[in-house]
């Protein structure tokens, strides 16, 4: 077998020296890339030694390591032990990687979503990547398209909340086709090869119901938006807990708006919380599964007349960053979105320099905390 020759870049008396802020195996990384592009370096092309390309770019030999360990990760080139690195990829399927990082959500505000953004946004400016914000409206075709004009930038890497509705796998494939690195926050759809971050999502309505028990309250509710696997998780964290101290949870004592009519749903939504309220048997204690919809019950009881905390205690879910004065107030099970936005851009650059594999299995678990507020108290 007859081996291909060592590409001769340059003359190695004369430096091509690297310098600058960004780190230094990124610039050797894309110096190689340059020569790819630009046709130097061919597929099937041997580069030169570790150690002559160290001199040729005035680093040293674990720089340029690392720099071909990304090349290898991105299926750039090739290593073989005693034969050397070649070239795989042809220049024309060399695209510039965009320095950006994509954060798809499926809203903007919320009681999750500005303290996930500040966490993402911090964290990818200190990476020296900008930030491209992508609200999907819960939509699964919005998030498609989304998707499809990322792979098209060639953004560096991507995070996704994804929709409620299952995500197929061709979504994840057109990012991860074009070795882009992809995070799941709070959830991950079935069947796909990718890392995620989010929290136990029983343990919360676990912490929930036992605060409230705690209290002394024995007729328990559970308020919501939608029913999905998320606070599917709730509820039987919730239910869980109340059943082990000899309650239970009656069906006209749970209530998940999106199932209303779908008419005049926010409405509906308020009128259902107030029959709710209005009952001989009401509640003393709600869960509610995120901060807003703590808020509507709030006002609600409040038009009731009903006081909080001595008549209605009121226990929610929140991301710790809090946008208003009531929900400064609402007692709160949180998880910290902030630092969950900066560990999902730790994550992705992981597996953008090749110390994690595209397709990691890697789960994150985010501790809860209790925040009493001043929506807690006795019946």
């Amino acid at each position: 077998m007859v081996l291909p020759k060592r590409k001769k870049l340059a003359d190695t008396s004369q430096q091509v020296l690297i310098s600058g802020s960004r780190l230094k195996y990124q610039q050797a990384k894309d110096w190689l890339l340059q020569q790819i592009a630009a046709g130097e370096l061919k597929p099937g092309d041997a580069l030169p030694s570790e150690r002559a390309l160290a001199k040729l770019l005035g680093c040293g030999v674990h720089t340029v390591r690392q720099a071909l360990s990304e090349l290898t990760t991105a299926h750039v080139v090739s290593r073989t032990r005693g034969k050397g690195t070649f070239v795989e990829v042809p220049p024309q399927n060399l695209r510039k990687r965009l320095n950006v990082y994509g954060l798809i959500v499926p809203e903007v505000c919320g009681s999750l979503y500005p303290s996930l953004i500040k966490g993402f946004v911090e964290a990818s400016v200190r990476t020296h990547h900008q930030v491209l914000i992508c609200h999907t409206g819960l939509d699964l075709r919005s998030q498609s398209d989304v998707i499809l004009q990322l792979t098209d930038k060639n953004v560096a890497g991507v995070a996704i909340v994804p929709t409620i509705e299952p995500m197929p796998a061709y979504q994840l494939k057109a990012l991860q086709s074009q070795q882009i690195p992809v995070v799941f926050c709070h959830r991950r759809p079935p069947d796909v090869a990718a890392p995620w971050i989010g929290w136990d999502w029983e343990k919360v309505g676990r912490m929930a119901a036992e605060i409230l028990i705690q209290r002394g309250h024995r007729r328990l509710a559970l308020v919501g938006t939608s029913r999905y696997e998320v606070t599917e998780g709730y509820e039987r964290g919730f239910i869980g807990a109340l059943n082990e101290a000899g309650l239970d949870l009656p069906d006209h004592r749970i209530l998940y708006h999106a199932e209303l009519a779908r008419s005049a749903a926010e409405d509906e939504a308020h009128r259902a919380v107030a029959k709710m309220l209005r009952r001989p048997d009401r509640p003393t204690g709600i869960f509610a599964s995120d901060v807003i919809e703590g808020e509507r019950v709030f006002f609600e009881a409040m038009k009731l007349g009903l006081r909080i905390p001595r008549d209605l205690s009121l226990v929610g879910f929140g991301g710790g960053l809090c946008l208003g004065a009531l929900s400064e107030r609402l007692a709160t099970v949180t998880v910290d979105e902030v630092e969950l936005g900066r560990r999902a851009v730790a994550l992705i650059e992981e597996i953008r320099t090749g110390r994690e594999p595209l397709t990691s299995q890697q789960r994150i678990v985010m501790p809860l905390k209790l925040s009493e507020g001043e929506t807690l108290g006795a019946p």
